[in-house]
């Protein structure tokens, strides 16, 4: 069996930073979900679960709890990622209003960080649609 790769290694490592995790809780973390104490010791395999795992938490601590005790997850990371991205694509990075303005328009919301989940993903889709009419309009 192949051990874990130095690309995982900082995958890992990187994902534990964004989390605030210290190498106690870190390496609680493997422990729990391999049996291994140390990081060197997984296979590529469990290295790949360990970071399954990570971005899995990484994703649910993005949420907030409405007045009414609601909890509501916010967009992730690879939906605020993919925004930018279309943002880009369109040519409104050089003026974050547009942006601000669509999200307001489509999901009720100013801000692309405030946005939930399925605001995203229907932001996500209009950005799509958007760019793909900008594509079929150029020469």
């Amino acid at each position: 069996m192949d051990g874990i790769t130095a690309a995982q290694r900082k995958k890992v490592f990187a994902t534990a930073r964004e989390l605030c995790l210290d190498d106690d809780l870190l390496h609680a973390i493997v422990e729990g979900l391999t049996g291994k104490e140390h990081i060197s010791e997984l296979t590529k395999r469990e290295a790949a679960l360990v970071i399954d795992d990570l971005e899995n938490r990484a994703n649910r601590s993005r949420s907030i709890v409405l007045p009414g005790g609601r909890k509501v997850a916010l967009a992730t990371k690879k939906q605020l990622w993919k925004i930018r991205e279309l943002e880009k694509e369109l040519g409104w990075a050089d003026n974050p209003k547009r942006l601000q303005g669509f999200c307001r328009k489509y999901a009720g919301v100013d801000n692309p960080q405030w946005l939930t989940r399925a605001q995203a993903w229907r932001v996500i889709e209009g950005l799509k649609a958007l760019a793909g009419r900008k594509e079929c309009a150029a020469p």
